[in-house]
């Protein structure tokens, strides 16, 4: 520190010792606190409303390990239970319990209500990781802290748990695979309780294990009692999974009643039912799998949160966090509010902001020909919220290519000059030079600038619309929507781009520091929305606008085609004793306009949904 105050600011400390013997280190200038209250504002206040500098927590994951070795070698405390950061300030112990979240470490907050101080607890778990990450070995404490982890490693900790429902999922799929229901789960699914992780672990390892033997049993099965051997299943369980089978039918084709086509056929059925009852175990199994890596806490009181006062709005918008969480659905999200728990913080925060997302197609690059919610992994009612979508597109030009290799050299060029120029012993290059190439890359707006112009836009300005404005707009959603009107067109554009239209509007009047919305700014939202709705919201077969491509994911054109088929399966079906073959199937849809690629392609989709199924091979049975 001696060093680092001498090399920075050109000052010397002085030294205070009390009567205990501590030694400390004060520098006193003005210059230094105006520096820390330009700088770091957050460490200025007094010890009940100091904060961690927004710099530090938004910066790297390292940056923040480092502040949290200094604080723990200044706040930090080491109990015959745990290790906590300690602090009279309620702002501060959230920051240290977001900022030890931020490098891995779960800790939950307590307040000591007689000292009305905060203490952040790491919690036993996050031990190891937290004795790794900030807790020196030159530290006097760090043998105490080993101990702890030690311990904590070796102690059953009442939150890791999984709650009680996966122990009814872990009977529920016992039954599904045929195995012996032992009682064991009983207490867990009648009192509440949680269940441990690796009493879960050492279960989903044994169902994956009877679904691999019975598998492996049920391909060589060559009768319906084989069949049902494989998996255990009673006659009743069997014919709860065949359609239009009984339990009294399954027995009497297994005491060979029904002629011998007829026993094959139900043979067929009931090893395609164990097979896909094991399809449905290993999803089930995969997504118990996937909840073993959360971290479960019991909800003690809900609040609502009313949509009035300074913060009401008309609209609540419905955010999604991958893979499907959707906050709305789940009532984090409401009233322009978001609610956090996490770590022993508990908060609502205001959230009225914009939203801009950014993702690659599901196949790795845009098919302009393909149908937009096939290439993104959003649901469509997600999807339909943003005002615009962008296909950003990899298309060759010589020209364009060039511009941008020339672009990106240039800039590797200019940081190399300026790296080689400050750590180099001795440069080649002048600050001329190095200021000449950066010169050259340099944006045309710096993005200082440009954030202040947004924010001050956003700030200062209101547009109203002007009467041209509002007419530009109706006429063009009256025009589009027009289009739709035919008996089997289908319905270009819902009203929601219509609000859309408004909001571009608006925004282009702000960005002009302009208080109105002109006709200039509605030709240019409705320039902009009909660009993307060309993009992403035509019919890629018909050529045609069809809003239900992003609002549902399914073009007027599929949804014909889908009934089409389903409806050929269904006449088909009562031909013939097994089902509706599939060869005669796409026979049957070519001579009503679909071709064989499409007709295969949607009985592929039809039966992942579940809405045909195939009784035998190259059969099909409407469900």
């Amino acid at each position: 520190m001696e060093q680092l105050m001498r090399s920075v600011f050109d000052m010397e400390s002085s030294e205070h010792t009390n009567g205990a013997g501590t030694v400390t280190k004060v520098w006193v200038s003005t210059k230094l606190y105006r520096w820390f209250e330009s700088n770091v504002p957050e460490v200025m206040p007094t010890a009940r409303e100091k904060r961690i500098p927004a710099a530090v927590l938004g910066s790297s994951e390292e940056v923040i390990r480092r502040f949290l070795v200094g604080a723990f070698a200044g706040d930090g405390g080491v109990e015959n239970n745990g290790m906590t950061l300690s602090t009279a300030s309620d702002g501060l112990a959230q920051d240290y319990a977001d900022a030890l979240l931020k490098i891995g470490v779960a800790s939950r907050i307590h307040h000591d209500i007689t000292h009305d101080s905060w203490k952040v607890c790491v919690m036993g778990d996050s031990m190891d990781r937290f004795v790794d990450a900030v807790v020196q070995r030159a530290d006097d404490r760090y043998e105490q802290t080993q101990t702890l982890v030690e311990r904590s490693n070796d102690t059953p900790r009442h939150h890791d748990v999984l709650p009680a429902g996966a122990a009814r999922e872990l009977r529920a799929l016992r039954q599904l695979l045929g195995l012996v229901l032992t009682g064991r789960y009983w207490p867990a699914i009648d009192e509440g309780y949680g269940i441990r992780r690796n009493t879960v672990e050492e279960e989903l390892a044994t169902l994956r294990e009877r679904v691999e033997t019975v598998r492996a049993a049920v391909d060589r099965a060559d009768s319906l009692t084989a069949v049902r051997a494989t998996i255990d299943w009673s006659c009743r369980q069997l014919s709860e999974r065949l359609e239009g089978v009984t339990q009294s039918r399954v027995n009497y084709a297994e005491q060979g009643g029904y002629d011998e086509q007829r026993r094959r056929s139900l043979t067929g059925r009931a090893r395609d039912a164990v097979q896909a009852a094991l399809d449905e175990a290993e999803r089930r199994i995969d997504e118990l799998k996937r909840r073993l890596g959360l971290r479960y806490y019991r909800v003690s009181s809900v609040e609502t949160v009313p949509n009035e006062g300074e913060y009401a709005c008309k609209w609540v918008y419905d955010v999604t966090v991958e893979p499907t969480n959707t906050f709305v659905g789940q009532g984090v999200v409401l009233h322009n509010s978001i609610s956090v728990n996490k770590a022993g913080i508990n908060a609502t925060l205001k959230s009225r902001c914009s939203l801009l997302g950014a993702a690659n197609p599901s196949m790795g690059r845009f098919d302009r020909y393909e149908s937009i919610a096939e290439q993104i992994d959003l649901s469509p009612p997600l999807i339909s919220r943003f005002d615009l979508i962008f296909t950003v597109t990899d298309q060759p030009d010589p020209e364009e290519d060039a511009k941008l290799a020339d672009h990106i050299i240039q800039t590797n060029y200019a940081g190399e000059l300026h790296t080689h120029r400050t750590e180099a012993n001795k440069s080649d290059y002048t600050a001329d030079e190095v200021e000449r190439v950066t010169d050259e890359v340099a944006p045309t707006i710096e993005p200082e600038l440009l954030r202040k112009y947004v924010a001050f836009s956003r700030r200062t300005c209101y547009p109203a619309m002007t009467e041209d404005a509002k007419n530009r707009i109706q006429e063009f959603y009256v025009d589009l929507r027009a289009e739709g009107t035919g008996e089997d067109a289908p319905v270009p554009v819902t009203a929601r781009k219509l609000e859309a239209l408004v909001r571009l509007a608006e925004a282009s009047a702000r960005v002009r520091l302009s208080d109105t919305v002109e006709r200039a700014d509605a030709d240019r939202a409705v320039d902009i929305a009909h660009y993307c709705l060309k993009e992403i919201g035509m019919d890629p077969e018909t050529g045609e606008l069809d809003a239900d491509v992003i609002e549902t994911g399914t073009s007027k054109t599929q949804r014909d085609r889908v009934k089409n088929l389903l409806d050929i399966v269904a006449e088909i079906e009562d031909e013939y004793d097994e089902g509706a073959p599939v060869d005669v199937v796409i026979e049957r849809a070519e001579e009503v306009g679909i071709s064989s690629d499409k007709a295969e392609h949607e009985i592929q989709k039809l039966r992942q949904k579940g809405e045909i199924y195939q009784p035998q091979k190259d059969q099909l049975r409407t469900t």
